[in-house]
């Protein structure tokens, strides 16, 4: 309503006074306005280091590391706006970006190692389960005849690692992730040798569970086991 009043002033059709009452709004935001003093979102997006276009161009990159598995840092993302605004930025406008997106929240995250991160490519998981569905479960339906499995015989098993040392360096980092998502976000860089348990997950083909089954890390090798557990399957 403002800018309708003024570009009524401005075509000479009414005063300032009386568009302002016309239209219901202040007469002084009506008066500023004709002086070319803009409104507060306006000022405040004139003051804004980067355009809508590179503010969206931002955005996009912040959801793009995060798929990769490299989320940005406070310090990236202040690095990556300089840059895209071709002039360093003020103390506090991560903060201030984070208040205009929501979506985005400083998260702890999760150190993996880059192996096992290069291992959850899209093609390469389609590629496995092509190969596990012509291969393993002709393997797996030829052994269970031959054999006479029952479902009671067949069990599947998954395994999670719950890292137990001290925290590495870039575990303790804060990196940028969707705010909505509730799985820990993850990067690469963790190291291989953190020391970790082994949590793992076994299901029967009839439906029921056996109890976790939690793997720790051994210094020493007992060979007794060892000799001990080869002797099972006699």
């Amino acid at each position: 309503m403002v800018q309708e009043a003024v570009q009524k002033v401005r075509n000479g059709a009414s005063t300032a006074f009386k568009a302002a009452k016309e239209y219901g709004v202040n007469r002084h935001k009506v008066l500023r306005r004709l002086q070319g003093i803009p409104s507060a979102p306006e000022a405040m997006k004139q003051r804004r280091k980067l355009s809508d276009i590179e503010d969206k161009a931002l955005c996009e990159w912040v959801v793009r590391r995060g798929i990769l598995g490299w989320a940005p840092t406070k310090e990236e993302l202040e690095e990556h706006a300089s840059m895209l605004a071709k002039s360093p930025i003020a103390p506090g406008w991560a903060n201030r970006f984070l208040e205009r997106h929501k979506e985005f929240s400083y998260r702890r995250i999760n150190a993996q190692t880059e192996a096992r991160i290069w291992a959850l490519t899209l093609p390469k998981i389609e590629a496995y389960y092509e190969l596990v569905s012509c291969i393993y479960f002709l393997k797996l339906q030829q052994v269970v005849t031959e054999r006479s499995l029952t479902a009671a015989n067949i069990f599947g098993m998954d395994e999670t690692p719950k890292y137990l040392s001290k925290t590495t360096r870039a575990e303790k980092r804060r990196i940028l992730a969707s705010g909505g998502r509730n799985e820990e976000p993850t990067q690469r860089g963790g190291t291989a040798d953190t020391s970790k348990a082994s949590v793992i997950e076994t299901i029967c083909a009839d439906g029921s569970l056996l109890p976790p089954t939690i793997v720790f890390n051994g210094k020493n090798r007992q060979m007794d086991v060892l000799q001990h557990a080869s002797t099972l399957g006699d």
